[in-house]
């Protein structure tokens, strides 16, 4: 009976996906288009061709305008109420959740029927979070992380990596695959956003490769274009790390025109935004990523610009005050040290520390977090106070600047330069730092 009843039950499966696929056969899904930059209109624009009903958006009515035969619309909302399958390819998070769940945002005209595709390159459990919030509004999201390897998104060039329930993923296949070359479900909600951020920190350490490598093949007298052309010819697949020393070299950018120079600061800024969410997704899962962190620390000169060109690491408000508690929770690993409110008056010290101190000195782009924690380190162990040692120890362990191994060789280190009885206070500092990690970790 038993054997029977699974039989039973696979056959109904079966039936319902051929059902639905039957279904979506019949008819073409109406699409809409929300943020229009150079990916959104490459997906608008493939998505007419095939002869889909594509309805678009952008705070930009230029964007949509310029894509030929795209309805355009004058916000989220009316989007939602002409489409049963919603592409957002916005910037941020920030930008998500306000063309999602904002003012006359996709939710207020939503139907239970309707599945948002979010393609923007953000924090895994962002995407969980805005498909609860979507779950309980009453529709579907899923995460569709997109690839183009260089090619154009318009041209069809593009594969796409997604992560949800297998039903809600096949249902929206047939408009997946008019605008890609590949759609494949990568697991759970997550795992296609996932997927990208692991690809991306392959890139950009490919990238970082591709520049130090360069750096020092013109330091021996190489001719970059000669070695390119070589590794073009003897290696094709490795065109991904060459390509911007083809286009520039490694030598800083110098009197080019504006414009060239934004188009470069928009990649750092890419970089950036694309490295955070996998370092993000590494920290969660306790796994180390040195080499990504690297990669956003050189952001900057990867791309021929000055070291603090692009802004990275945490956004700091302008307000010296604000910026400073935004630092200091930096600094200290977020949640490890309670911040007062900005609106709270602080003691004279205290608040100059705050201002000046982090709000001011640590928040300078020139140098990393973690560069300042260690000359901080290093100044501190001349003072033989385990209790500083122990709170700038923790800090790093908590945002993965150092492994235990590490805090146990620098112990080593500064006892040399700073005399057994300062190497002494900077051991039990350490030792209590770890200590802490550990339960944390265990908890």
């Amino acid at each position: 009976m038993r054997r029977f009843a699974h039989a039973r039950h696979r056959f109904d499966t079966s039936s319902r996906s051929r059902k639905m696929t039957q279904v979506s056969a019949g008819r073409k899904q109406r699409c809409g288009v929300i943020g229009m930059g150079m990916i959104g209109a490459g997906v608008a624009a493939c998505l007419v061709r095939k002869g889909r009903e594509v309805s678009g958006f952008d705070v930009r009515p230029a964007a949509v305008a310029a894509v030929e035969g795209v309805n355009a619309c004058v916000s989220p909302a009316e989007v939602a109420s002409h489409s049963d399958v919603i592409v957002v390819s916005v910037v941020n998070a920030q930008q998500a959740e306000s063309v999602i769940f904002g003012e006359n945002g996709i939710a207020s005209s939503a139907r239970p029927d309707l599945v948002v595709a979010l393609m923007s390159t953000i924090r895994v459990p962002i995407v969980r979070e805005l498909a609860q919030r979507a779950a309980d509004s009453g529709f579907k999201l899923i995460d569709v992380a997109i690839t183009t390897g260089g090619g154009s998104v318009a041209n069809g060039g593009s594969a796409l990596m997604a992560g949800g329930d297998t039903e809600t993923i096949e249902s929206v296949r047939g408009v997946m695959e008019d605008f890609a070359v590949l759609f494949s479900h990568m697991g759970p909600l997550g795992a296609g956003m996932a997927a990208k951020v692991a690809r991306n920190i392959m890139h950009y350490g490919a990238t970082l490769g591709a520049y130090e490598g360069g750096l020092l093949a013109e330091a021996a007298g190489v001719d970059i274009a000669k070695l390119i052309d070589v590794i073009r010819k003897s290696d094709p697949h490795n065109i991904m790390s060459t390509v911007l020393l083809e286009k520039r070299g490694t030598q800083p950018l110098q009197g080019l025109p504006e414009e060239t120079m934004e188009q470069f600061r928009g990649w750092a800024n890419l970089l950036y935004k694309d490295l955070d969410a996998g370092i993000d997704l590494a920290d969660s899962l306790n796994v180390e990523v040195p080499g990504a962190r690297l990669s956003m620390e050189r952001g900057d000169l990867i791309y021929g610009l000055p070291p603090g060109t692009t802004p990275h690491g945490p956004k700091l408000d302008e307000d010296s005050k604000v910026r400073g508690l935004q630092m200091m929770d930096e600094v200290y690993g977020k949640g490890t040290v309670p911040m007062p409110p900005a609106s709270m008056e602080l003691p004279p010290y205290i608040d100059a520390t705050v201002r000046w101190l982090f709000g001011d000195v640590w928040s300078r782009p020139a140098l990393s977090i973690r560069d300042r924690r260690m000359l901080v380190i290093g100044a501190t162990a001349q003072m033989s106070r385990a209790d500083l040692i122990e709170i700038q120890v923790t800090g790093a362990l908590k945002n993965k600047e150092l492994t235990e191994e590490q805090c146990n060789e620098m112990v080593l280190q500064l006892a040399f330069y700073c005399g057994w009885g300062n190497g002494t206070a900077v051991h039990n500092g350490v030792t209590a730092a770890l200590k802490k990690h550990r339960e944390s970790k265990g908890a």
